[in-house]
């Protein structure tokens, strides 16, 4: 468990991390002023301040935490920490045990069998109670993402990122701290004296490709004097910008070649209408069919 002494420059990063929360969630629309939420909570630094800030903020907070059976024994070290802190908090807890490992579907990494099992538990919970979902994705988790994107040869539409806010079967899932650095976080978790646990898998770099973009690809650029997560978040809202300009002239070429829209379209579409529109409003086009 980490707990550490605060830095004399803690309580203005703390306050920034808090209101940063709030801008966001008030300009996206996430959460209504008192509105009861489910918040995803692993034990970690970034699910912690998530925690604590949802409740500085006046929201009525349902805790999930699913332990996966892991990191032998570790696992069920943080979901023992969840449920302490939340029973010192007084804040109620769902708390599951899942064996990913049998789970595994042919062809899936294991990483992708947590990430599968763990959205469809906090589905449950949220849908059960008719309410958001909340997860602790931070703006270094999205310049990670955007970057992992970019390797792979991702498009406007991939380098999006992460949105705010998406459908999680008849819930929502959102990202109330998606525009916070992580050590923003940090020092708002030492300042409040809100601990948190640090999984030892996340300082790998061959444990995982996110670890080894955090811990080589950014480190080396800070080094250079880069700064990486702002470079990448800035690169998202563009991308986001484009992509969301080729989806308003996608449209208005429908409009003109008697084209349905994709929402709309039925199984079979006129192949003359399609061959008329510009060559990147088709592929858009079909993309969103």
């Amino acid at each position: 468990m980490e707990m550490r002494p605060p830095h004399p420059d803690d309580a203005a990063a703390a306050d920034a991390a808090l209101e940063t929360a709030r801008f966001y969630i008030r300009v996206n629309g996430l959460l209504s002023p008192g509105e009861p939420v489910v918040a995803a909570v692993s034990g970690g630094g970034d699910s912690m301040a998530l925690l604590g800030i949802l409740r500085e903020l006046g929201h009525p907070v349902t805790v999930a935490h699913l332990d996966h059976g892991t990191r032998g024994g570790q696992s069920a070290e943080d979901a023992a920490f969840v449920a302490e802190t939340c029973s010192a908090w007084g804040i109620p807890c769902v708390l599951e045990r899942a064996d990913v490992v049998r789970q595994i579907r042919r062809g899936e990494s294991f990483e992708a069998a947590a990430r599968r099992i763990r959205y469809a538990f906090l589905q449950r919970v949220a849908e059960e109670r008719e309410q958001r979902v909340a997860t602790g994705h931070t703006a270094d988790d999205q310049a990670e993402t955007v970057c992992m994107r970019q390797r792979r040869g991702a498009g406007a539409r991939g380098m999006r990122g992460m949105p705010a806010t998406r459908p999680l079967g008849r819930a929502r899932l959102i990202r109330p701290l998606l525009s916070c650095r992580r050590t923003l976080l940090r020092a708002y978790l030492r300042h409040r004296g809100i601990p948190w646990r640090e999984d030892p898998t996340n300082a790998d770099p061959e444990y995982a490709a996110r670890n080894w973009i955090r811990n080589v690809l950014f480190r080396d650029r800070i080094e250079a004097g880069g700064d990486p997560v702002a470079e990448y978040c800035l690169l998202a809202e563009e991308s986001r910008a484009i992509w969301e300009l080729s989806i308003l002239e996608t449209a208005r070429e429908c409009a003109a070649f008697d084209v349905p829209a994709p929402d709309e379209a039925p199984l079979s579409v006129p192949r003359w209408g399609l061959e008329q529109m510009g060559r990147h409003r088709r592929r858009v086009w079909w993309m969103l069919w």
